[in-house]
């Protein structure tokens, strides 16, 4: 389960407000939820990088992930 968002002129990395973002939506999930991912589109090439972040006991951990469409 994620959410996925695009970034324009080859900008492949998260920004600050990405990260709160991203953290604030984990924070606010049921404990039961401790994985969320979040695909970022990146035009003008259509490319994809995904990011995983992982709710840890006191903390919010985001890292790139591999993404396999099929």
């Amino acid at each position: 389960m994620g959410i996925y968002h695009t970034h324009f002129f080859e900008v492949r990395t998260l920004s600050d407000g990405d990260i709160r973002y991203i953290r604030n939506i984990l924070l606010g999930m049921p404990d039961e939820i401790d994985t969320l991912y979040f695909p970022l589109v990146v035009f003008p090439s259509r490319t994809m990088v995904c990011f995983k972040a992982i709710k840890k006991l006191d903390s919010i951990e985001i890292c790139n992930d591999n993404l396999v469409l099929i």
